[in-house]
């Protein structure tokens, strides 16, 4: 039900108008967060003055901020009331930091890859190739440095972020969720049965991870150990559906909003891998995957998705 919500909000309101709805709704959330830190001072709850707004827990503010800031640079860089869209851009971005969540940091950098992409494209052809040679000359640098120093700049950016080697206990998560789904590889043992059932090692996990925890930080663990092989699979195949709807999108278009949905599968790529963004009831993420992928082409292939100006679709 819920990505057949999002599928109605795409086909009723449009692209164009779902972008500035969710944008006016992160502005809000953005607002009320701040208020609830400088009033409520809600940071100094947890003990480590990590900002979690309006929120129950620092990441997820961290992943509204980094969709805020997306789609901000979409309606700021196609020209739509640009010093609302920048001063949200920079107060998304201040809050993200605050919020001290490093997988929404990392999301929201590498969501904002295909803007960055897409604005260069549109500089002509010229630009664009001497661009793409610059960046194959500075990846060969980079590449070679981090095969000579990469254990070093590993260590130092976990550092960096207050993280250690096992990313606050994940890469330990994920290795009970690996053993658990050799246990049952083809069909898994059931929607969030891991954490219900008396027969897995649940309880065993909380007391090692000291957490109460119910999902694997990780939505591939999350579908192998509920779906098993079979899950994966299917899974696999629905993200490269809407990673192909999301290309197709930001190749033919024409403006910078066309170029969401591209961005915010670059986004969820990250995120995916360390959080459980899809894989719960009711998911935000969830809604949001059905609202902005295009669900539709149109027969003469000139542009993917739906508009606010047509009515005539036809279904792949």
């Amino acid at each position: 039900m819920t990505i057949v919500a999002g599928y109605v909000f795409q086909l009723y309101f449009g692209q164009p108008r779902l972008l500035r709805i969710l944008f006016c709704a992160l502005v809000a959330a953005q607002i009320l967060s701040v208020l609830s830190e400088l009033v409520l001072h809600r940071s100094a709850m947890d003990g480590g003055h990590a900002w979690f707004g309006i929120y129950t827990h620092k990441n997820v503010l961290g992943s509204m901020m980094g969709l805020s800031a997306l789609c901000a640079a979409c309606l700021f860089m196609d020209g739509w009331k640009r010093p609302i869209t920048g001063a949200s851009f920079i107060g998304s971005i201040t809050i993200l930091y605050l919020s001290h969540s490093t997988t929404s940091q990392v999301a929201a950098l590498v969501g904002l890859g295909p803007l960055m992409v897409f604005a260069v494209w549109q500089r002509g052809s010229l630009f664009t190739g001497f661009v793409i040679g610059l960046a194959i000359a500075l990846g060969s640098v980079v590449l070679a440095y981090l095969v000579m120093h990469g254990d070093t700049i590993s260590q130092q950016f976990l550092s960096d972020v207050g993280k250690d080697r096992t990313l606050s206990g994940r890469t330990l998560l994920w290795q009970f969720a690996s053993d658990q789904y050799w246990r049952e590889p083809w069909f898994g043992i059931g929607y969030k049965a891991y954490w219900e059932s008396s027969s897995t090692p649940f309880s065993y996990l909380q007391f090692v991870i000291g957490q109460k925890l119910w999902f694997f930080h990780n939505n591939f663990y999350d579908v192998a150990v509920a779906f098993g092989a079979v899950g994966l699979i299917v899974f696999g195949l629905g993200l490269a559906g809407c990673l192909r709807r999301a290309c197709v999108a930001a190749f033919n278009g024409r403006s910078y909003a066309d170029t969401l949905p591209l961005s915010f599968c670059f986004f969820l790529a990250v995120s995916i891998n360390l959080e459980n963004a899809l894989f719960q009831n009711h998911s935000f993420s969830q809604l949001l995957l059905a609202a902005l992928i295009p669900v539709t082409i149109k027969q003469n292939g000139s542009r993917v998705g739906s508009s606010e100006n047509s009515n005539h679709y036809s279904a792949t």
